[in-house]
Parts: C-alpha cells; structure tokens; sequence
C-alpha cells in the first residue's frame, strides 16, 4: 500500500519532505520536530518498520500473543518465555489479549522472514486466533506451530445476584487489594457463594490446532473446587503480576516448561525449513501509534507528533488539523478492498469533547463520518478502527476533514487494507450515516 499526501501548513514557512516505509509511503508539509530522544522509540510493536532476520544458522523463532507474551508487568521484556526460547526469538505480540489486529495484518507484521518454530497464545476471540493460525500455516508449512492457551485473572469469573459476570481483576480492585494479599481469598469464600465462581476458558482450542497440523499446550487449570480453598487458591495465583493481570517471571517460566519439549528436535535438519507459501488474500497495514517510525529523509518524527507517554510506551499520531487533510493510497491488489482507518477516542461523557467529528471522503465521495467517542469508563483515551468505503485497485484519494472546533486535532494512528479472511465483524465500524453533502468544504494544498 502507498500513501501520498498533502497538508496545507499554517506559516508561510514549510519543508517539504518525503519518506518511505516498509508499506507506507507519505509526501507532506511538516512543522513539527522530534519530542523524545530517538533510543526512546517504542521499536517492540509488531508493526514496527525496522528489524533484523534470524541468521539462518539459528532456530529462528516466532511468538504471535497478548500483553503476557509481550512481557508487560516485568522487570525486563527479556523475562518473557519467548526470549527463553531463543535469545534471538522475534516477539510479535500486542499489547492486548485481542489478536484481531494480529490476523489481519499478518503479512506485514512478518514480512518476508522466515520461521522454524512459531508460537500463539490464544486470544480472546477463537475465531480471530483461527485465522491467525490459518494464515501462519499457509505461510509456512513447514514450521512448527505450537498453540497456547493461557489462563489470566480476568477469566476467573464470579456470577452475581444481578445475573452479571464480574472478573476476578476487577474483585480484587474493587476491595483494594492485590492477588498476592489473603484477604482477598478469604473474601471469596466469606463474602461470596464460591459455587458462582468459575474459570472461563475454551474447550475447542485443541480441535482448532489440530485442523492446522498446530500442537495444543494449555497451562494447567485450578481444580473446580478451588474457591472453597483460599491457601490453595493463593498458590495458584503466585504466577502472576500481583497488581494486574499477566504473568510474572515464575508465570513464564512455567509456559517456557510446557514449551521446551516442542525444541528439543533441531529444525535446521528439515531440508524443507526455508519453503514458503502464500499469505491467502495478503494485507497491508501501517499503525504508528507507539513506535512512531516513520522514517522521513531518515528523520523520525517528521509528521507524527507524540502526545502523551507512560513510562517506556510512548503515544504517537498523524494529526489532523482544521485545514484538513488529503492522501493518496495506492490499493495493491487486484480486488476491491476495505480501507479502515485507526484513530483516537475519548470517553463520551466528558464535557468538553477532547476530538473533532472528521468527515471522510474517498475520490471525492463524502462517505463516513467518524464520532471518536468510545463508552469505556475505565480509560481515557482508546484507539478505534473504523472501516471508510472501499478502494479500488490503483490510486484512490482519501480526504480527512474536521467539522467543528475541539481542544486537540483529529488524530490518526493507522491505515490498513485488510486480509479478507477475517470476518468484518471482528473489527470495530465507525459507518455513521450521513448524507452526502452538495460539496465538501476543504482547503488542501496541492495533491501530489
């Protein structure tokens, strides 16, 4: 996918600079400078631009998951039972136990690597962790396929008399108190019918990894009866972050034990080790919001503005101001294909809107128009993926225009076209109707 684009600047004073990545190529005026150093970069995302291929010589090793294979909550990444593998393990994973993002962009988070062994621990969505698996297999049939299934606080689940699942995540932080803390087991079994109590988890996985000649490994459950127990039931939590949901250095350990078995046969004797298959329908996907690597005449940050950081993960995004914003997008392939665009919300129920309402428009069709709200109490700011219209095969010009006054511009994260093996539905559509208007009110620059 190519993107060419124009933004009309605010001073009379511009540079205009160019700049190619892996799958996005962006052309625009650009005023804004570096915020953080360079070495602070988020470089861990999946879809970050720059990476180094395993030498050959090695077993080369591939882990696909959420936030635990990704390592949050630990000292070190290194910690996480990908890099116990393989010092030179590639981790793809996300942070987030939702792989939708992983199964579409596939082929871009891999590239042309190629992997001997790859491992996926099951997201939350099985029909999401089957596509991932199906195209990983298309890929590489050759490879080894490990399929994980691991159990986190939050699927421990409690029905209560309202007819609602609450989880053991949000319990605990309801109470004040941490997994490692006792009180809270004996609060289960005191405060509550321990009968209600439950782990969630899905049974189908191991058929599912076995249609794609995958290995199944599960992490042991606790007994049925374990919420009866409090010490037993402290013991089985000693694996994970005792103020949030992962796992911890012990946690790891334990997968990296279930795994080891799958290594002890050497895949460089396959002579078949470097075939290759297809990527099924393919997909090109660009999402920037914590690495920010978008290299412009091999200067970062030279159209995307950071806007926020918690410690090490810093927030970057294209941002779109009241002069609007247009693009080219060259579609690749030889069908129509969706376009989604990834973007920044705010919880709704703020009195001051903190982003505009932005009108798309595709070769000059007024089309969507997004509302970037989202209803999630518990956090701030969210991203969102919307779908805008179709793009045909060639260029298709893409117009972004904010339609009322806010505190911070329209900002986006990411643009993607989409293998068609995912389903649509597991995506989030932003297609608020709205008719056409006669002409659309936009002072661009010239269009390259």
């Amino acid at each position: 996918m190519r993107i060419r684009a124009t933004l009309k600047p605010k001073r009379r004073t511009r540079l205009a600079l160019s700049a190619t990545a892996s799958i996005l190529i962006l052309c625009m005026v650009v005023s804004m400078q570096p915020l953080h150093q360079q070495n602070t970069i988020e470089a861990r995302h999946p879809l970050v631009a720059v990476h180094r291929q395993t030498s050959i010589e090695s077993v080369r090793v591939l882990s696909f998951g959420g936030s635990s294979t990704y390592g949050e909550g630990l000292d070190s990444y290194t910690q996480s039972y990908p890099y116990r593998l393989s010092k030179t393990t590639r981790n793809a994973a996300v942070r987030s136990r939702d792989l939708t993002m992983t199964a579409a962009c596939t082929q871009s988070i891999v590239k042309e690597d190629v992997f001997d062994v790859i491992t996926i621990e099951a997201g939350t969505n099985t029909a999401t962790t089957e596509v991932l698996l199906k195209r990983v297999r298309l890929r590489f049939p050759h490879a080894k396929i490990v399929l994980i299934q691991i159990w986190h606080p939050s699927d421990v689940l409690y029905l209560n008399d309202t007819g609602k699942y609450v989880d053991l995540s949000t319990y605990r932080r309801q109470r004040g108190l941490k997994l490692g803390d006792k009180e809270l087991y004996e609060s289960i079994l005191t405060d509550t019918d321990p009968a209600r109590w439950s782990i969630a988890t899905d049974e189908n996985l191991a058929g599912v990894a076995a249609l794609y000649q995958a290995t199944f490994r599960a992490m042991p459950l606790p007994p049925a009866d374990i919420f009866e127990y409090p010490q037993t039931m402290l013991r089985y939590m000693e694996i994970f972050e005792e103020d949030g949901d992962n796992l911890n250095a012990l946690g790891h350990a334990k997968v990296f034990e279930l795994l080891r078995p799958y290594l002890e046969e050497d895949p460089r004797s396959n002579p078949l080790r470097n075939e290759v298959g297809s990527w099924g329908s393919g997909d090109r996907c660009e999402l920037w919001y914590q690495h920010g690597n978008l290299q412009i005449n091999n200067l970062r940050h030279g159209s995307i503005a950071e806007f926020g950081h918690e410690g090490a993960h810093h927030k970057h995004a294209l941002e779109i101001r009241q002069e609007g914003f247009r693009f080219t997008i060259l579609n690749p392939f030889a069908d129509d294909r969706m376009l989604y665009l990834t973007y920044m919300t705010s919880r709704d129920d703020l009195v001051d809107k903190i982003y505009p309402k932005t009108r798309i428009a595709l070769n000059g069709a007024a089309l969507v128009r997004l509302d970037p709200f989202h209803e999630d109490s518990q956090s701030h700011q969210l991203t969102r993926t919307s779908a805008v219209g179709h793009v045909s095969p060639g260029a298709n010009v893409v117009e972004l225009q904010p339609m009322e006054e806010s505190p911070h511009p329209f900002r986006l994260v990411g643009i993607s076209l989409i293998a068609t093996e995912l389903n649509p539905s597991f995506l989030e559509f932003g297609l608020e109707a709205e008719p056409a208007p006669e002409e659309i009110a936009l002072t661009f620059g010239k269009l390259w």
